[in-house]
């Protein structure tokens, strides 16, 4: 017990003024994993490398007493970043419009076979018959225009 009390002592020591983890060396890691993947998948020897690199700059973004310069590269990264995962994140929010409109559009065609529309001479206003009912003497509800319609 007291061992691992020391050795988190340490650790907490080593990395005072250290920069440490930030969402870039986090995408960093995702990336590396990634590619490890492909690496393991497919064989290809010089993707090691690679990742292997790419291992070894998060350590060195992680362990650097360079704030300021850290800083700078992670708001850099978010620049990029943040417009995608808004976009990521309302994706619901926009497969939900894109449903509501076909939707819509659903509804409209199905009127469309049942009704019949014509507009008002006078007034200008639309109106709806169903149709199949033959000619029909249509009234305007606006101005109370009457004129004949076939449905």
């Amino acid at each position: 017990m007291e061992v691992r009390i020391a050795l988190m002592d340490w650790l907490r020591r080593f990395m005072m003024g250290r920069y440490g983890m930030d969402p870039l060396s986090g995408a960093l890691f995702v990336l590396y994993l990634i590619l490890w993947i492909v690496e393991r998948i497919f064989g290809l020897w010089w993707m090691a490398f690679l990742t292997g690199l790419i291992i070894l700059l998060i350590l060195y973004r992680t362990l650097s007493r360079n704030l300021e310069r850290r800083r700078r590269e992670n708001q850099a990264f978010l620049r990029f970043w943040s417009p995608i995962a808004a976009w990521w994140r309302n994706r619901d929010i926009r497969l939900q419009g894109w449903r509501q409109k076909r939707d819509l559009l659903r509804s409209r065609r199905a009127e469309e076979k049942r009704y019949r529309y014509f507009q008002c001479g006078h007034c200008g206003q639309k109106l709806r018959v169903p149709k199949g009912k033959g000619k029909v003497k249509v009234r305007c509800p606006s101005c109370g225009n009457e004129f004949l319609g076939k449905t």
